[in-house]
């Protein structure tokens, strides 16, 4: 314990001039990124590198986030995450030195940093992502965190059940008192990508417009996001389309076309909690959550379905929240009051609980510095993450 608390003291000795702490969530679908206690993030960009499709001819550097979307068409684009996991180094540290260098304008070595990693990273992914951080970035300190753990400090809690549904899938994650519980994490296929690729299968039955394309994603995403919910009776809301409130919606293609969506609107956003609808075989949401919850300590289960916390870019479904609620509230015990919390900014969650952490005085009893990684190795790393 001495020996600790040395370490601590010498750790915020040599953190407590360093500049502004920046906080760096990279994910499948996007990098956001900027300074620990501001209230945003200063960028935010996809996490997609476009290469020309031509082999043996000289090609230039691959073009990085929007420019590489906007060039779907002629590029091959790529992503170097694969459910929230690191698939490919080389292009990962391209996403980090055009977030450094040319979104945030900062030099690396100058500030420490905070990053946040999916619940299923490995030791081995964590080890390496240290090695690339101090000696390629040179960064002064570090601090590795679990999304889901992020996004629950974002609300102000240290205990809760995060549903926190991504580009690659939803992560499932019971946390008690700031750690997350690692064996009893669960993990469903249905993210933002998998629906998008089903509103696209959905739209294409309609016979009036083919999406095929990388570049056609962009366009199902704007639809998606403007248009689908979740619908609080699937059934109900099948039979009673389009009389009810919602209806069709118009949606112009950029060649001018016009095309009607309409029960697509709520078919997509279904497959979260039925997966069958989108041709996979794992659990809704609801019953992953079920699942991870029934398996937690008896004390412990009150205060989880309490504070049933949704975040990620695919929990922004207008009804997701009511819907989860009569689900979870169907399959816990008869006796138990669930709660849903979903914070209208739960699309940057990850980020601002990050931006939080960051900005308090135990980041610095937290952080791996360059001096002790140099000391003892980039293993320490796994030491320090909990």
């Amino acid at each position: 314990r001495k020996r600790e608390r040395e370490r601590k003291r010498k750790r915020e000795k040599e953190m407590a001039d360093e500049p502004d702490v920046v906080v760096i969530d990279a994910g499948t679908r996007s990098i956001k990124a900027g300074k620990a206690g501001d209230d945003t993030p200063q960028i935010k960009f996809p996490s997609v590198l476009g290469k020309s499709p031509k082999v043996g001819i000289a090609t230039h550097d691959p073009v990085l986030g929007w420019e590489a979307e906007s060039k779907a068409g002629v590029l091959e684009i790529s992503c170097p995450f694969e459910h929230g996991i690191v698939t490919d180094w080389d292009d990962f540290q391209r996403l980090l030195h055009s977030t450094y260098y040319e979104e945030l304008r900062l030099d690396p070595a100058a500030h420490p940093l905070l990053i946040s990693e999916s619940p299923r990273n490995s030791k081995e992914d964590r080890q390496k992502l240290a090695e690339i951080l101090f000696e390629d970035f040179n960064i002064p300190g570090l601090v590795v965190q679990n999304t889901s753990v992020l996004a629950l400090y974002a609300t102000g809690r240290t205990t809760g059940m995060m549903i926190d549904i991504g580009e690659g899938g939803a992560d499932l994650v019971p946390i008690y008192e700031g750690f997350k519980i690692n064996h009893l994490i669960q993990r469903t296929e249905v993210g933002g990508r998998v629906l998008t690729e089903y509103m696209k299968e959905l739209m294409n039955k309609k016979g009036d417009y083919h999406f095929q394309h990388y570049s056609d994603n962009q366009l199902i995403r704007e639809m998606k996001k403007k248009y689908c919910y979740v619908a609080y009776d699937f059934e109900q809301e099948e039979e009673c389309f389009p009389q009810n409130d919602a209806g069709p919606k118009s949606y112009e293609l950029p060649d001018g076309q016009v095309i009607d969506v309409l029960q697509e609107r709520f078919r997509c956003a279904e497959a979260l909690f039925n997966p069958e609808n989108a041709g996979k075989s794992c659990l809704g949401i609801h019953t992953a959550c079920e699942n991870a919850i029934k398996k937690t300590d008896i004390e412990m289960r009150r205060y989880l379905y309490g504070n049933l916390v949704l975040s990620g870019g695919s929990s922004m479904f207008p009804g997701i929240s009511d819907r989860f609620q009569k689900e979870i509230q169907r399959l816990a015990p008869s006796t138990t009051s669930c709660k849903v919390i979903a914070p209208p900014e739960r699309y940057d969650s990850t980020w601002i609980g990050g931006s939080i952490y960051g900005s308090l005085s135990f980041f610095n009893e937290n952080i791996l510095t360059k001096e002790e990684y140099q000391e003892r190795g980039s293993n320490v790393i796994n030491i320090i993450t909990l």
